[in-house]
């Protein structure tokens, strides 16, 4: 195995230790009851890293019917929500196929830039997931001003901003041991994967708002269900991979 995989996986659980420490100082210092649901969520992700990093720990085909179940699941979350809609429409219809569509394009991607470039795929996986933590932490204690309240309620200037910086650093620092890239390049990198990992955020968030759910699943405690969790790589993937790949 690459030894900056290794590392980077280190990083990773470092970095969740780090999320964790100031999830819990966000809870002491601003007793409002839903950040408590930030502990929680912490607690899945710990899981989510386990099943990720054996990705990369075990060999055999154990990462080709992870991403594939990760596929489906999404799918099947999709049209499950679709199916029990009291009232269908074709601009709902249209909106869960084009929303499936960019799951399909997004697991292609993943499937090819990880056989192809492994480094390239752990990092820009690492660092989008890693954005979704830093944004939903600066979002639930500093945020207020409220980017598109008629889609998605929760998402604030100040966790956006929060996220692009914290992916921009992070990225500055580690990338250069992934891929050969610059420190300013690994910094402007690291911010248009938070801008894309965002506006995939959003659009799940469309996609829920008008199907009236608040989430698509129960799957992850904390996130809800797995296209929840995955909505940030839906633009991310497909266009990383065609920049790595030409």
């Amino acid at each position: 195995m690459n030894l900056s995989i290794v590392y980077g996986i280190l990083f990773l659980w470092g970095t969740l230790a780090l999320a964790a420490l100031m999830a819990w100082a966000i809870t002491w210092t601003f007793p409002v009851p839903e950040l408590k649901r930030v502990q929680l969520r912490i607690k899945t992700w710990f899981y989510i890293i386990v099943a990720f990093s054996a990705c990369f720990l075990v060999s055999g085909y154990y990462t080709d019917i992870f991403l594939c179940s990760l596929g489906l699941l999404a799918l099947w979350e999709i049209w499950k929500t679709y199916y029990f809609l009291s009232k269908k429409s074709i601009k709902i219809s249209m909106l869960s196929a084009g929303l499936s569509g960019l799951v399909i394009v997004c697991l292609v991607s993943a499937y090819y830039l990880y056989k192809l470039n492994l480094s390239a795929f752990f990092l820009i996986v690492v660092l989008t997931q890693i954005n979704d933590i830093f944004q939903y932490l600066w979002g639930k204690s500093l945020g207020k001003r409220l980017i598109a309240p008629s889609i998605s309620p929760t998402k604030t200037w100040e966790g956006f901003w929060g996220g692009i910086i914290s992916s921009g650093l992070l990225s500055c620092v580690i990338a250069p041991y992934f891929i050969e890239i610059g420190r300013i390049q690994a910094l402007v990198l690291g911010g248009i994967i938070a801008c894309l990992g965002f506006v995939g955020d959003l659009t799940v968030s469309f996609f829920k708002r008008k199907c009236s759910v608040k989430d698509l699943g129960t799957i992850l405690p904390g996130h809800g269900g797995l296209l929840d969790r995955i909505d940030s790589l839906l633009y991310v993937l497909p266009l990383m991979t065609y920049v790595f790949t030409k």
